[in-house]
């Protein structure tokens, strides 16, 4: 099985401090049901608008450990309509 994890939940994972204490158990679960841990390329591309050019270095390689979903699908008519109602900015976009 595979989990395809929001950006918000990497970065809360992968940051330099501990910020939510339940992404940890949340990654304790889905290493027990033995899932392997996606995450999309649009998660790259958000890490990679960091001003601070280290941060962007130290997460790339972070974002190593994970299996990467390229292809983006095309959203359904439904959710498509939904979203050009209430998505206001590009970080609402990538999470629909």
């Amino acid at each position: 099985m595979k989990a395809l994890l929001d950006t918000n939940i990497i970065i809360h994972r992968e940051a330099s401090k501990v910020i939510n204490q339940d992404i940890g158990i949340l990654y304790r679960w889905l290493d027990r049901a033995k899932y392997t841990k996606c995450i999309h390329s649009l998660t790259k591309s958000e890490i990679e608008k960091y001003k601070n050019q280290q941060t962007i270095e130290t997460f790339q390689i972070k974002l190593d450990s994970y299996e990467h979903i390229e292809i983006p699908s095309p959203l359904q008519a439904e959710v498509l309509k939904v979203s050009n109602k209430i998505d206001v900015n590009d970080n609402d976009k990538n999470d629909t």
